[in-house]
């Protein structure tokens, strides 16, 4: 990943969980490599100049059991989506 944008609020959520979807732009390089041993490393499509822009939309909920001790936190990521691509 190169680059990721500002968070932009989507929409949310008092149901039964509280809940508040987001879209997220970043930048990704786009280069695919061959890992089979007799050809690790050869580029197989893309570049370190192919560059793409990425949207995602991620939803983070209330968890309704948390382990406040681990995580630090009462939220869990719930949805992570690509919705969008441009290269």
């Amino acid at each position: 990943m190169l680059d990721c944008g500002k968070a932009v609020f989507n929409g949310g959520q008092m149901d039964q969980v509280p809940s508040f979807t987001y879209i997220v732009s970043t930048q990704e390089i786009d280069c695919k490599i061959c890992t089979k041993k007799d050809t690790a490393g050869e580029i197989k499509s893309g570049g370190d100049d192919n560059i793409m822009g990425n949207s995602w939309r991620i939803t983070i909920s209330r968890h309704q059991e948390p382990d406040i001790e681990v995580t630090g936190h009462y939220w869990e990521v719930t949805e992570l989506q690509k919705v969008g691509e441009m290269k």
